[in-house]
């Protein structure tokens, strides 16, 4: 009687690791024949998507920054084109002083390039 008990465990031990043996032949055979290249190239495509995607943003914020610099110096022509202390220049100052103020909210690191001049007017340094 042990005999066939040991007989029957031996043949089920045998059936679970053919069992087994053919689970890992079927991944095996799968990864084999899986196409890495694809995935790869998939990879690729999502970093190049991206990098499109910052490549537009710093774009789109250059684009930003250099029309509010060109906005700035078009009021700064308009303001230096004024007669100094009438209520019209004074606007013109406001407005101008407000323009850079906003542009350095916007752009903390260009408050170093800002300077007073004698007149009170907030001036960008053109090389900044």
């Amino acid at each position: 009687m042990w005999a066939i008990i040991g007989v029957i465990l031996v043949i089920v031990a045998t059936i679970a690791l053919l069992t087994l043996a053919i689970i890992g032949l079927v991944k095996w055979i799968k990864w084999l024949f899986s196409n890495p290249a694809e995935d790869a190239l998939e990879a690729a495509n999502e970093s190049l998507k991206s990098a499109t995607a910052s490549a537009e943003a710093a774009t789109e914020a250059y684009n930003n920054l250099k029309d509010s610099i060109d906005s700035i110096n078009d009021k700064y022509d308009a303001l230096d084109a004024l007669v100094i202390g009438t209520e019209e220049w004074r606007d013109a100052l406001l407005e101008v002083n407000e323009l850079v103020m906003n542009l350095i909210d916007s752009y903390p690191e260009l408050a170093q390039s800002v300077q007073v001049d004698e007149n009170g007017v907030l001036r960008l340094d053109k090389e900044a």
